[in-house]
């Protein structure tokens, strides 16, 4: 048994609230549940299949059991005894996942007082129990990554939670990427760094130490390649810094960033940087609904992050979408809120696509995920139906 006296106050408080939580929610699972709502073992027929991990199959069956993808294929024989799910007109793809969502979190996800916070987790801050997840669910979205303020050098480490209601499940990774900042809110005049030559200097300092091993775990993790990063920039110096900080060190590091990127694109093509986009929307000009497309053509992953619930859940989608419709090919506007922020949050072995072995986390379309007029039908966490449209229920525009 871990004793909590070597805990922090708040953490502390987080699990014992956490466990008294999920005992509560685990009681009221089981009592209003009925099997058809969470069977052990089922399958569901879908006219198309977007896998995410191949090519798409066409008439295509796959096999749940204890909330895991047992097989998937086309025309797959049911075993005996198992419930089918009929959605033969419908397609049905992998569960959305907002990189860099605000679900359950308060404003503030950030320790201003010191420059470098490398134990800081963003889980410490967030409510299981929030509404927002419930949000999420209704427009498609089964998991978010919650990532702390992106006002330090270094700020700490994100999470990667579910938004299914099964709070025992709620949390998939407690110590998700690092979240680290090129950017004039890292410094201040209050405190070192105060300026961005300060700034970049205590990047590359930090990174040295930490790869000999002189640094607490999340940052020898990262400065090893171990560990997952977020690094935010906005100007053209920043995102050019920001590529020579991760050759220089063998980074794993996904970059958000702004528009900027356009004139410093070809300095990052195929260098193995993920660049994540606040997603579009159709107040978004040309410029910034061409930009996927070009990062894609320079052989850069696009990831799309829609800061939920600031922005509407069904924002992810659209941004998608519209990309989409503006040059990016189809299966990269599709990595982009599945697998590629599974990638950047390092989930990826557990969601983000369809494959055996992986969570059922899915969700099921009236139509094309692309089409502006597709409405979610059913969106599902772990093998467990978390929404469904009520038949007579007016169609949601898929707008921000």
């Amino acid at each position: 048994m871990i004793s909590t006296s070597l805990l922090p106050p708040l953490r502390v408080t987080r699990i014992v609230v956490g466990c008294v939580l999920a005992t509560l929610a685990c009681a009221v699972s089981l009592s209003a549940q009925s099997p058809s709502q969470k069977p052990q073992q089922f399958a569901v027929r879908a006219k198309r299949i977007v896998t995410g991990a191949g090519p798409d199959i066409i008439d295509g069956v796959i096999l749940i059991e204890k909330g895991k993808i047992k097989a998937l294929g086309q025309k797959l024989e049911v075993p005996k005894g198992w419930k089918v799910i009929d959605h033969r007109d419908r397609v049905l793809i992998p569960g959305m996942i907002d990189m860099a969502s605000r679900a359950g979190a308060p404003k503030d996800l950030r320790e201003s007082a010191v420059a470098v916070d490398s134990r800081t987790c963003a889980l410490d801050a967030v409510a299981l129990d929030h509404r927002d997840f419930a949000m999420l669910c209704e427009a498609g979205i089964t998991a978010v990554g919650v990532l702390p303020e992106r006002r330090n050098a270094y700020s700490g480490q994100g999470c990667v939670l579910k938004t299914g209601s099964a709070y025992q499940k709620r949390v998939v990774e407690v110590h998700g990427p690092v979240m680290m900042t090129l950017d004039a809110s890292a410094y201040s005049r209050l405190r070192m760094p105060a300026s961005y030559i300060g700034l970049i200097k205590l990047h590359r300092l930090i990174l040295e130490t930490a790869k000999g091993g002189r640094a607490g775990p999340s940052l020898v993790g990262l400065a090893r390649g171990k560990r997952k990063g977020v690094l935010y920039a906005r100007t053209e110096q920043a995102l050019k810094d920001s590529l020579k900080l991760k050759r220089r060190f063998d980074l794993d590091i996904t970059l958000m960033a702004a528009n900027a990127i356009r004139r410093v694109v070809d300095e990052f093509a195929n260098s193995g940087m993920r660049v994540a986009l606040l997603t579009p929307t159709f107040r978004s000009g040309k410029r910034r609904l061409t930009l996927p497309a070009l990062l894609e053509k320079k052989g850069i992953q696009v990831v799309f992050y829609a800061d939920t619930p600031n922005l509407a859940p069904a924002g992810l989608r659209l941004g998608a979408a519209l990309a989409a419709q503006n040059g990016l090919g189809r299966r990269a506007a599709l990595a982009s809120i599945t697998s590629g922020p599974a990638e950047a949050l390092g989930v990826a072995a557990r969601i983000g696509s369809l494959a055996v072995g992986k969570d059922a986390d899915f969700v099921v379309l009236s139509a094309d995920p692309f089409d502006f007029s597709a409405a979610v039908i059913e969106t599902w966490v772990d093998g467990r139906r978390e929404y469904r449209k009520k038949p007579n229920a007016k169609k949601k525009e898929l707008a921000p």
